[in-house]
């Protein structure tokens, strides 16, 4: 009676959110702590910290990817532990950047450990048919897709862009 107690508990950076072109220093729960600042100790603060891109219309995004990096790091601890980037792509979508892989990875929530286990199985296979792969898709029911990385020494110049059509001549549907 007559007195007040508080108790100021500070939250723990566990990620980077970024989000508008800046980045924040993220808690557990996917809130916002405070902007990561150029130089000085924020900055250096921030070394090491998984960047996850959520767009504002995904504000359980950052919680969302956190998961997902979990996942990630039941199905392979080395995969989770070199996570650089999660980027919230949907409602269940995320696009991971590892440096444990050379390539991007793309996943649904609640479906990362069986298709992580069925890659690690198809990886050797992977590197004798492609010089180099830029993404692996593991969102599909039935398949894995493999897009392979295009050197740009084999690229094509685009062809020039068609003359409009005069006002009478439009293709019909």
């Amino acid at each position: 009676p007559g007195r007040l107690r508080v108790a100021v508990v500070e939250r723990q950076p566990v990620a980077l959110l970024a989000r508008g072109g800046a980045l924040y220093f993220a808690d557990q729960r996917g809130r916002a702590i405070a902007p990561v600042g150029p130089g000085g100790r924020a900055a250096a603060d921030a070394r090491g910290l998984l960047v996850v891109e959520a767009p504002e219309r995904a504000p359980d995004g950052l919680q969302r990817a956190l998961e997902v990096a979990a996942d990630l790091g039941r199905a392979n601890p080395t995969w989770a532990g070199n996570l650089t980037r999660v980027e919230v792509l949907g409602d269940r979508d995320f696009r991971l950047a590892t440096a444990a892989l050379p390539f991007a990875l793309f996943v649904r929530e609640g479906d990362v450990q069986p298709k992580v286990r069925r890659l690690e199985t198809l990886l050797p296979d992977l590197a004798t048919r492609y010089t180099a792969v830029a993404a692996v898709d593991l969102r599909f029911a039935r398949r894995i897709v493999v897009q392979p990385l295009i050197q740009s020494s084999n690229l094509v110049p685009p062809a020039a862009p068609a003359p409009p059509l005069p006002r009478g001549d439009q293709p019909h549907a």
